[in-house]
């Protein structure tokens, strides 16, 4: 199998059999991996990454995360020598690895404050063979330097040193912390073409701690801009006002950005002072369309098969609910026979009946148990329809705002053919133009060419002319001597 159907195999297999399929060894190797009880070791990407996550699940069954991104800074650097990136949240290291291996010459100071991140990105870049050109630091990038809380979640991609969360947290923490203009002072670090920032909704204090860096080198920036809506604008409005030109980089869609919109996007930010403008890579594209269409499907299946099982719960319970009123309204009647008895021989009432009551009881207790514990399980499965269906909804949104970036791709890429349709126009009519002047120029050669054949004739029939002019005057000066040689033997 190629790597496209080993892809496809896994997604087929991960329906069949969920994540058992990790602990299948014949599984591992048929689909190309190897499990560590954490994390995968893929022989496909030749990553290592913890699974399940938003990153590994990517990775694992589509095989890239973020590959139009990755290769819009590559597009920006391929011409710049030995460029210099420093990557803050380089997490497992997919971006910090692909760019050295794509980039021979770059330098790359990855910045990562999540211990076990840090481990899984050193063990990637010692197995790309590139671990020489990349730094790996232990500090947080923040507005100021020294130590900082970080909230280390249960997907290790949003631990965050923000106060907002986007899941749960694992672990709290303090980290090193250090501005970016102090971190390229430390390092000498004499010149930064590119920053990737991706910190969970703190990029504006890393921002702001790279005041003097922005300054001085202009990089450019590649940024998840995820903070609340009005810091969102504010950060693409500061680097407006430094002269940066601002393109949305979703799915492999590339726009001019108009403003920060969704929750968390992808921007990437280019410098006056650099020539280069993003263009789409339509085959990523289609990947990356392909992957969210097949999550959405696959979404869409378990939302159905959870609310088949819902159904078949509320049934559960709703004849759990009926066993157990018959059976207290059983109880009752048994209940109401015994002291009617008793009433009538003015007796005590039997221990055995007593007893007989008692388990009924407690058997219906336990009913009643049963029926709690089946209601916590279907509300517990109704929050996870709930939460798929909030999934659902932001994967719809995302392709909703791929669709609307490949809207606005394809009005500026139509403006621009229109443009390039014109000066094409242009262009025709100057050959045209100029093709007309040639043939007048070659007519106008030509004459000239008669002319100077003309003139030649005239040049040397000039010439032999003046000869006898020259002949005739000596002739005549000759015959001038005679006669005055005459006329002084006739004096004589």
């Amino acid at each position: 199998m190629n790597d496209d159907e080993i892809f496809s195999q896994r997604w087929l297999s991960n329906e069949a059999h969920g994540d058992l399929l990790l602990v299948d060894e014949a599984e591992q190797q048929r689909l190309g991996f190897s499990w560590t009880g954490d994390t995968i070791v893929d022989r496909l990407t030749g990553l290592e990454y913890f699974y399940p996550s938003t990153i590994g699940t990517a990775l694992f069954f589509h095989g890239s995360f973020e590959a139009g991104e990755i290769a819009v800074v590559c597009a920006a650097l391929r011409d710049c020598v030995a460029p210099v990136i420093l990557d803050i949240g380089a997490n497992i290291g997919v971006h910090t690895v692909a760019w050295a291996k794509a980039l021979p010459e770059a330098r790359i100071f990855a910045l990562e404050p999540v211990a076990s991140n840090r481990a899984v990105l050193a063990r990637n870049a010692e197995r790309a063979g590139v671990a020489n050109r990349i730094e790996i630091s232990t500090h947080a990038a923040a507005a100021q330097s020294g130590f900082v809380e970080l909230a280390e979640c249960e997907d290790a991609a949003y631990s965050t040193i923000g106060p907002r969360p986007a899941i749960s947290v694992r672990n709290r923490y303090e980290v090193p912390a250090i501005t970016l203009d102090d971190y390229v002072a430390q390092h000498d670090i004499a010149r930064v073409d590119l920053i990737k920032i991706d910190v969970e909704g703190e990029d504006a204090a890393v921002l702001q701690g790279a005041r003097a860096l922005l300054e001085r080198d202009a990089p450019l920036l590649l940024i998840e801009v995820s903070a609340p809506e009005l810091e969102r604008e504010s950060t693409l409005d500061r680097l407006r006002a430094l002269g940066y030109t601002a393109y949305s980089v979703t799915d492999g869609l590339i726009a001019p950005a108009i403003s920060a919109t969704r929750r968390a996007a992808n921007f990437l930010f280019v410098p006056p002072s650099r020539a280069f403008i993003p263009t789409i890579d339509p085959a990523i594209a289609r990947e990356e369309a392909a992957y969210r269409q097949r999550i959405i499907e696959q979404n869409r299946r378990q939302l159905v098969q959870l609310r088949i099982q819902l159904r078949e719960k509320d049934r559960e319970i709703h004849d759990l609910k009926a066993a157990a009123e018959e059976r207290l309204a059983l109880i009752d009647r048994l209940t109401e026979s015994i002291a009617a008895l008793q009433r009538r021989h003015e007796l005590p009432g039997p221990a055995s009946d007593g007893e007989l009551v008692a388990r009924l009881r407690g058997f219906n207790a336990e009913l009643h148990e049963e029926v709690e514990r089946q209601h916590q399980a279907a509300t517990e499965r109704l929050a996870l329809i709930e939460d798929m269906e909030r999934r659902m909804r932001a994967l719809g949104d995302q392709v909703r705002d791929a669709r609307d970036a490949a809207e606005r791709f394809r009005a500026v890429a139509d403006e621009r053919l229109g443009v390039i349709e014109r000066v094409q126009t242009e262009l025709h009519a100057r050959e045209a133009e100029l093709a007309a002047k040639g043939a007048i120029i070659e007519k106008l050669d030509a004459m000239v060419a008669a002319r100077h054949d003309d003139a030649a004739e005239v040049r040397e029939t000039l010439v032999q002319t003046r000869a006898r002019v020259e002949e005739l005057e000596l002739l005549a000066e000759e015959r001038l001597q005679v006669i005055r040689a005459m006329k002084s033997g006739k004096t004589a």
